[in-house]
């Protein structure tokens, strides 16, 4: 018999330790292999989709009710329709046009209480198939579902794009956070969505539109397709096709970025934004520093507006006015403008015709329906002052008169507004006549105007723009 062979204490140890070591590397037989850690929904595409189109997993829902314009009631969309066609989904509204279609994407699981991740990709083709310029589709992202709630991406038949936010509360619009125009009207495009967390990246066409910070909602229980008809009161019909939509790599390192961003903005413009930005005749085609206007598509819907560009700044003309406001917009670069900012424009209003106006807005947004309009307006006896004003306006028909006075004639004015906080201060030549304080203070963008009264004509020539954020 072998003698029994004994270890020392040291031994022991030594043992011990190279068993431990070795169980991290070569786990027990016995052992099931960790499940490796998976985003709550896969990848998934469908070239149909939407419910009863989509013949594979993916699990969809219709938004089936809504608010009342007033925000009182929720009633029953009985007003949306959705067709399959052999080629993809074509939805269609008849009715309380006001509101918008939807339609949810909740992924390819029938688990409805699991979130998408925080960072993925969302691709859809549209079609609009109806003869609207101002019909619109849209991808939906950071949708609350089945709670009101969410981000969309929008562009119009006539080239308009917008990225706006809808709110928990009566899924009301809350701000419009970026918007501008493509380089041409288009019908049919590519819609793509790219969100990191608050960071949220658009593109038409795989052409990069805009980047856009908005960390208000912080989850994706949803995302979808948009239609929504923005200008009168008849069906409008979108064909949907080829979704796709697929999750990316958590980019924790994006926290800190999009935490620093607020109000909500795009990273990129912060850089244009360093100096102020000019130009000596603003309006599109004539500013040549690269940032964006409306384009003579848009204008042209003003049946008797004209514009011209010349040596001393752009020619507004309106000639038999219909009476209503005609106005171009300042984008600045990417549709993103800082919510803080002081901006100022020299008016020659010697052609202006008796008791027509002309002036600048701020923080104007959705056609001129929210924002401060700062004009000056010409009494019909030239002898007499002129008239200024500031109108806050929440809805096309809904407006306040903030202040009003008098100012001694003169051919050409400077105006500027000045916008800090909820703070607003309004001044003609360098001299300020009014300060508002607006707790509710409306985001938008920046705007030049005329408004002759029906009947009349006239014409002002605006130059010498200012744009300063103050950041």
């Amino acid at each position: 018999m072998k003698p029994t062979q004994r270890y020392s204490p040291v031994h022991l140890a030594g043992l011990l330790t190279l068993t431990f070591v070795l169980s991290l590397f070569f786990p027990a037989c016995d052992e099931a292999p960790a499940t490796p850690a998976q985003v709550p929904h896969p990848g998934y595409t469908a070239s149909s989709p939407g419910p009863q189109c989509d013949h594979g997993s993916g699990q969809w829902d219709v938004a089936k009710q809504y608010y009342t314009q007033d925000k009182k009631n929720v009633v029953q969309d009985k007003y949306t329709t959705l067709s399959c066609q052999k080629d993809g989904l074509q939805i269609m509204r008849s009715g309380d046009y006001f509101e918008p279609s939807k339609v949810y994407f909740l992924g390819p699981n029938a688990d409805k209480s699991t979130k998408f991740p925080n960072n993925y990709r969302l691709q859809v083709d549209a079609r609009i198939t109806s003869p609207q310029d101002y019909a619109w589709a849209g991808l939906i992202v950071h949708a609350q579902y089945p709670s009101y709630g969410y981000d969309v991406f929008a562009v119009s038949a006539i080239g308009e794009w917008s990225v706006e936010r809808y709110g928990s509360a009566a899924e009301n619009f809350e701000q419009g956070l970026a918007g501008g125009f493509l380089s041409q009207p288009l019908k049919a495009f590519t819609l793509t969505a790219q969100v990191e967390g608050a960071l949220m990246r658009f593109s038409v066409n795989g052409r990069p539109v805009t980047t856009v910070t908005d960390p208000t909602f912080a989850n994706n229980f949803a995302m979808g397709f948009w239609m929504y008809n923005g200008s009168d009161q008849q069906p409008i019909s979108v064909h949907f096709s080829h979704f796709s939509y697929v999750p990316l790599p958590d980019k924790s390192s994006l926290a800190p970025l999009t935490a620093q961003i607020t109000p909500p903005n795009i990273a990129q413009s912060i850089q244009h934004w360093q100096i102020p930005y000019e130009a000596r005749a603003p309006g599109f085609d004539c500013d040549k520093g690269g940032a964006e206007w409306d384009p003579p598509r848009v204008l042209s819907a003003e049946n008797n507006l004209s514009l011209r560009c010349q040596d001393n700044g752009q020619l507004f003309m309106d000639n038999n006015s219909s009476g209503f406001f005609d106005e171009e917009y300042f984008y600045g670069f990417d549709g993103n403008l800082p919510n803080d900012y002081s901006v100022s424009v020299q008016l020659d209003t010697s052609q202006l015709g008796g008791n027509g106006c002309a002036g600048l807005g701020a923080h104007v947004y959705r056609n001129g329906s929210t924002g401060y309009l700062f004009s000056i307006c010409r009494a019909s006896d030239a002898t007499q002052p002129d008239n200024w004003k500031v109108v806050r306006y929440d809805a096309p028909t809904k407006n306040s008169q903030l202040a009003t006075g008098t100012f001694p004639h003169s051919d050409v004015i400077t105006m500027n507004i000045l916008l800090k906080g909820n703070q607003e201060t309004y001044s003609l030549n360098g001299k300020q006549v009014a300060s508002t304080n607006d707790p509710n203070d409306p985001s938008g963008y920046v705007e030049l105007f005329l408004n002759q009264g029906k009947g009349s004509s006239g014409s002002v020539i605006f130059s010498n723009f200012v744009f300063a954020p103050l950041l």
